[in-house]
Protein backbone atom coordinates (compact mmCIF):
# COMPACT_ATOMS: atom_id res chain seq x y z
CA UNK A 1 0.00 0.00 0.00
CA UNK A 2 1.20 3.45 -0.39
CA UNK A 3 2.60 4.61 2.46
CA UNK A 4 1.36 8.23 1.31
CA UNK A 5 -2.17 6.68 1.55
CA UNK A 6 -4.02 6.64 4.90
CA UNK A 7 -5.60 3.90 6.28
CA UNK A 8 -9.23 3.74 7.06
CA UNK A 9 -11.35 1.57 8.77
CA UNK A 10 -14.75 2.62 8.13
CA UNK A 11 -17.79 0.55 8.65
CA UNK A 12 -20.42 0.40 6.04
CA UNK A 13 -22.70 3.01 8.13
CA UNK A 14 -20.69 4.95 7.10
CA UNK A 15 -21.14 7.29 3.96
CA UNK A 16 -19.15 9.91 2.00
CA UNK A 17 -19.02 12.73 0.85
CA UNK A 18 -20.33 14.31 3.76
CA UNK A 19 -18.70 17.27 6.01
CA UNK A 20 -18.71 17.93 9.79
CA UNK A 21 -16.23 19.54 12.24
CA UNK A 22 -13.57 18.52 14.93
CA UNK A 23 -15.85 17.56 18.26
CA UNK A 24 -12.01 16.74 20.54
CA UNK A 25 -9.05 16.29 20.20
CA UNK A 26 -6.44 14.54 22.79
CA UNK A 27 -2.85 13.88 22.25
CA UNK A 28 -3.24 10.28 19.77
CA UNK A 29 -6.26 10.60 18.72
CA UNK A 30 -9.04 13.05 17.13
CA UNK A 31 -12.78 13.15 17.08
CA UNK A 32 -14.41 14.53 13.82
CA UNK A 33 -18.54 14.98 14.11
CA UNK A 34 -19.41 14.61 10.64
CA UNK A 35 -23.13 14.87 9.10
CA UNK A 36 -24.17 11.96 7.42
CA UNK A 37 -27.64 11.34 5.55
CA UNK A 38 -28.42 9.26 8.30
CA UNK A 39 -27.52 11.91 10.79
CA UNK A 40 -24.43 12.73 13.10
CA UNK A 41 -22.07 9.88 13.01
CA UNK A 42 -17.96 10.21 14.62
CA UNK A 43 -14.89 9.86 13.22
CA UNK A 44 -12.00 9.12 15.17
CA UNK A 45 -8.34 10.47 13.51
CA UNK A 46 -5.91 8.22 15.12
CA UNK A 47 -1.73 8.41 15.44
CA UNK A 48 0.00 5.50 13.78
CA UNK A 49 0.81 4.15 17.05
CA UNK A 50 -2.69 3.59 18.12
CA UNK A 51 -4.76 0.16 18.09
CA UNK A 52 -7.62 -0.03 14.87
CA UNK A 53 -10.93 1.09 16.48
CA UNK A 54 -14.04 0.85 13.77
CA UNK A 55 -14.33 4.44 12.16
CA UNK A 56 -11.26 5.78 12.45
CA UNK A 57 -8.56 7.03 9.81
CA UNK A 58 -4.95 6.30 10.95
CA UNK A 59 -3.08 9.95 10.18
CA UNK A 60 0.02 11.40 10.20
CA UNK A 61 0.96 12.92 13.97
CA UNK A 62 1.40 16.70 12.02
CA UNK A 63 -2.04 16.20 11.34
CA UNK A 64 -3.63 15.56 14.56
CA UNK A 65 -1.46 18.69 16.10
CA UNK A 66 -3.09 21.22 13.65
CA UNK A 67 -6.46 20.23 14.83
CA UNK A 68 -8.95 22.04 17.48
CA UNK A 69 -12.42 21.99 18.44
CA UNK A 70 -15.10 23.85 16.15
CA UNK A 71 -12.72 23.68 12.77
CA UNK A 72 -14.58 22.19 9.80
CA UNK A 73 -13.82 19.17 7.90
CA UNK A 74 -14.80 17.06 4.87
CA UNK A 75 -14.34 13.44 3.15
CA UNK A 76 -15.37 12.54 -0.21
CA UNK A 77 -14.87 8.96 -1.01
CA UNK A 78 -10.99 8.51 -0.64
CA UNK A 79 -9.95 11.84 0.41
CA UNK A 80 -10.20 13.24 3.65
CA UNK A 81 -9.55 16.90 3.52
CA UNK A 82 -7.91 18.70 7.00
CA UNK A 83 -6.81 22.18 7.05
CA UNK A 84 -3.47 21.00 6.85
CA UNK A 85 -4.23 19.52 3.21
CA UNK A 86 -5.96 16.76 1.60
CA UNK A 87 -5.40 13.38 2.87
CA UNK A 88 -5.68 10.16 0.57
CA UNK A 89 -6.91 7.35 1.98
CA UNK A 90 -8.06 3.61 1.40
CA UNK A 91 -10.08 0.66 3.44
CA UNK A 92 -7.82 -1.28 5.04
CA UNK A 93 -8.56 -5.22 3.07
CA UNK A 94 -7.70 -6.90 6.31
CA UNK A 95 -10.11 -5.30 8.60
CA UNK A 96 -13.50 -5.95 9.67
CA UNK A 97 -13.92 -5.13 13.33
CA UNK A 98 -15.78 -8.09 13.39
CA UNK A 99 -15.81 -10.64 16.76
CA UNK A 100 -15.55 -14.47 15.36
CA UNK A 101 -18.12 -16.55 16.54
CA UNK A 102 -16.37 -19.39 19.03
CA UNK A 103 -17.49 -22.53 20.26
CA UNK A 104 -16.21 -24.26 23.40
CA UNK A 105 -14.17 -21.86 25.04
CA UNK A 106 -11.50 -23.00 27.14
CA UNK A 107 -9.98 -19.65 29.01
CA UNK A 108 -12.89 -18.32 30.92
CA UNK A 109 -11.49 -19.91 34.05
CA UNK A 110 -8.46 -18.24 33.73
CA UNK A 111 -9.69 -15.11 32.99
CA UNK A 112 -12.00 -14.85 35.46
CA UNK A 113 -8.96 -15.60 38.01
CA UNK A 114 -6.84 -12.71 36.10
CA UNK A 115 -9.47 -10.31 36.94
CA UNK A 116 -10.95 -11.53 40.50
CA UNK A 117 -9.17 -8.37 41.85
CA UNK A 118 -9.84 -5.94 39.18
CA UNK A 119 -10.22 -2.30 40.22
CA UNK A 120 -12.28 -0.28 37.65
CA UNK A 121 -14.17 2.98 37.21
CA UNK A 122 -17.57 1.78 38.31
CA UNK A 123 -16.04 1.57 42.13
CA UNK A 124 -16.26 5.41 41.99
CA UNK A 125 -20.17 4.97 41.62
CA UNK A 126 -21.79 5.01 45.07
CA UNK A 127 -22.59 1.63 46.17
CA UNK A 128 -26.32 0.84 46.68
CA UNK A 129 -26.40 2.65 42.82
CA UNK A 130 -23.58 0.85 41.54
CA UNK A 131 -25.29 -2.60 43.02
CA UNK A 132 -28.85 -1.56 41.10
CA UNK A 133 -26.92 -0.94 38.17
CA UNK A 134 -24.51 -4.12 38.19
CA UNK A 135 -27.59 -6.27 38.41
CA UNK A 136 -29.27 -5.03 35.25
CA UNK A 137 -25.76 -5.68 33.45
CA UNK A 138 -27.05 -8.57 31.19
CA UNK A 139 -30.73 -7.72 31.12
CA UNK A 140 -32.85 -5.53 29.01
CA UNK A 141 -33.12 -2.87 31.97
CA UNK A 142 -29.79 -2.20 31.37
CA UNK A 143 -29.93 1.13 29.06
CA UNK A 144 -31.70 2.58 32.46
CA UNK A 145 -28.23 3.11 33.86
CA UNK A 146 -26.46 4.43 29.79
CA UNK A 147 -24.47 7.26 31.15
CA UNK A 148 -23.49 5.77 34.38
CA UNK A 149 -20.30 7.10 35.95
CA UNK A 150 -17.61 9.80 35.16
CA UNK A 151 -15.18 10.23 32.47
CA UNK A 152 -15.11 10.53 28.37
CA UNK A 153 -16.84 6.97 28.00
CA UNK A 154 -18.64 6.23 31.60
CA UNK A 155 -17.87 3.18 33.10
CA UNK A 156 -21.23 1.91 33.09
CA UNK A 157 -21.54 2.04 28.99
CA UNK A 158 -17.75 0.69 28.90
CA UNK A 159 -18.99 -2.45 30.94
CA UNK A 160 -21.84 -2.79 28.53
CA UNK A 161 -19.46 -2.91 25.78
CA UNK A 162 -17.85 -6.05 27.28
CA UNK A 163 -21.15 -7.45 27.42
CA UNK A 164 -21.87 -6.77 24.33
CA UNK A 165 -18.94 -8.19 23.31
CA UNK A 166 -18.86 -11.48 24.91
CA UNK A 167 -22.58 -12.01 23.72
CA UNK A 168 -21.62 -11.54 19.89
CA UNK A 169 -18.75 -14.17 20.03
CA UNK A 170 -21.00 -16.68 22.14
CA UNK A 171 -23.38 -16.40 19.28
CA UNK A 172 -26.48 -14.63 21.23
CA UNK A 173 -28.49 -12.11 20.61
CA UNK A 174 -27.44 -8.96 22.87
CA UNK A 175 -28.96 -8.87 26.29
CA UNK A 176 -30.15 -5.42 25.72
CA UNK A 177 -30.79 -2.80 22.97
CA UNK A 178 -29.70 1.07 23.39
CA UNK A 179 -32.18 2.74 21.52
CA UNK A 180 -31.34 6.39 23.52
CA UNK A 181 -27.76 7.31 23.11
CA UNK A 182 -28.37 11.04 24.09
CA UNK A 183 -28.16 10.32 27.49
CA UNK A 184 -24.43 10.09 27.55
CA UNK A 185 -21.62 11.54 26.21
CA UNK A 186 -21.02 11.66 22.27
CA UNK A 187 -17.92 9.47 22.30
CA UNK A 188 -19.35 6.99 24.94
CA UNK A 189 -22.49 6.77 22.56
CA UNK A 190 -20.31 6.15 19.49
CA UNK A 191 -18.21 3.20 21.28
CA UNK A 192 -21.86 1.94 22.22
CA UNK A 193 -23.68 2.36 18.82
CA UNK A 194 -20.80 0.56 16.94
CA UNK A 195 -20.69 -2.34 19.62
CA UNK A 196 -24.57 -2.83 19.39
CA UNK A 197 -23.83 -2.82 15.50
CA UNK A 198 -21.39 -5.85 16.24
CA UNK A 199 -18.11 -3.79 15.66
CA UNK A 200 -15.03 -3.89 18.65
CA UNK A 201 -11.42 -2.20 18.29
CA UNK A 202 -9.30 -4.49 17.51
CA UNK A 203 -7.57 -4.49 21.47
CA UNK A 204 -11.04 -6.08 22.34
CA UNK A 205 -11.40 -8.41 19.72
CA UNK A 206 -7.56 -10.06 20.68
CA UNK A 207 -8.52 -10.44 24.39
CA UNK A 208 -11.71 -12.34 23.22
CA UNK A 209 -9.78 -14.30 20.93
CA UNK A 210 -7.09 -14.98 23.85
CA UNK A 211 -9.84 -16.29 26.28
CA UNK A 212 -11.63 -18.33 23.29
CA UNK A 213 -8.12 -19.93 22.44
CA UNK A 214 -6.99 -19.63 26.49
CA UNK A 215 -3.83 -18.14 25.13
CA UNK A 216 -1.92 -15.49 26.54
CA UNK A 217 -4.61 -13.65 28.34
CA UNK A 218 -2.23 -11.90 30.71
CA UNK A 219 -0.72 -9.98 28.08
CA UNK A 220 -3.93 -9.08 25.97
CA UNK A 221 -5.77 -8.11 28.89
CA UNK A 222 -2.88 -6.10 30.13
CA UNK A 223 -3.26 -4.34 26.89
CA UNK A 224 -7.18 -3.86 27.55
CA UNK A 225 -6.43 -2.14 30.78
CA UNK A 226 -4.01 0.44 29.30
CA UNK A 227 -7.25 1.93 27.49
CA UNK A 228 -8.34 5.15 28.66
CA UNK A 229 -8.05 6.08 32.65
CA UNK A 230 -10.19 3.22 33.93
CA UNK A 231 -12.44 1.85 30.17
CA UNK A 232 -10.19 -1.22 30.09
CA UNK A 233 -10.87 -1.53 33.02
CA UNK A 234 -14.52 -1.73 32.59
CA UNK A 235 -15.08 -3.52 29.49
CA UNK A 236 -12.94 -5.99 31.31
CA UNK A 237 -15.47 -6.58 34.49
CA UNK A 238 -18.39 -6.20 31.83
CA UNK A 239 -16.76 -9.34 30.57
CA UNK A 240 -16.77 -10.62 34.03
CA UNK A 241 -20.77 -10.63 34.39
CA UNK A 242 -21.25 -11.93 31.29
CA UNK A 243 -19.13 -14.88 31.63
CA UNK A 244 -20.44 -15.49 34.44
CA UNK A 245 -24.09 -15.15 33.41
CA UNK A 246 -25.77 -18.67 33.10
CA UNK A 247 -26.86 -18.13 29.11
CA UNK A 248 -23.18 -17.77 28.71
CA UNK A 249 -22.14 -20.64 30.55
CA UNK A 250 -24.44 -22.94 28.61
CA UNK A 251 -23.40 -21.28 25.29
CA UNK A 252 -19.63 -21.69 25.80
CA UNK A 253 -19.34 -24.81 28.09
CA UNK A 254 -21.15 -27.29 26.45
CA UNK A 255 -19.77 -30.00 28.49
CA UNK A 256 -19.83 -28.34 31.89
CA UNK A 257 -23.98 -27.80 31.03
CA UNK A 258 -24.51 -31.31 29.69
CA UNK A 259 -22.81 -32.81 33.21
CA UNK A 260 -24.81 -30.60 35.13
CA UNK A 261 -28.01 -31.78 33.39
CA UNK A 262 -27.20 -35.57 33.73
Amino acid sequence: MNPDVLTARLTGAFSAPCAGKVHSVFARTANLLMELLSGPRMLTLTAVSCPAVPDSICVPSDALAGLEPGIRVAMSRDNLFLPDGDHPFRQDPAWTGRIIRRGHWKGIEAFLRQTEDLRCGLEGIPRPRRERALKTLCTADAPAYIGLGCGLTPSFDDACTGVLAVYRAAGLPAPFTIRDFSVTTDVSARYLRLAQEGYFGDVLIRLIDAVAENSDIPGRLRELLAVGATSGADIAMGMRFAFRNEMIIEATCPAATESRLS
